[in-house]
């Protein structure tokens, strides 16, 4: 079976969308995980007694 210009437009377009919902999802966890752990920062850096040169690498 022949490959048509149409079906390589087609699954170039397939990939494209799949590529984009794949990477959105992925800032979307990204982003989630870094809501839920950003706050326990200023408890870290003050149990561990950072300074603020030391938060500031650290997270």
């Amino acid at each position: 079976m022949a490959t048509t210009q149409q079906d390589v437009v087609h699954g170039s377009r397939l990939n494209a969308y799949t590529a984009l919902i794949l990477a959105t999802l992925a800032m979307i966890v990204c982003f989630m995980s870094w809501s839920n752990f950003a706050p326990l920062a200023a408890q870290v850096g003050t149990m561990s007694h950072l300074s603020v040169a030391s938060r500031t690498l650290l997270w």
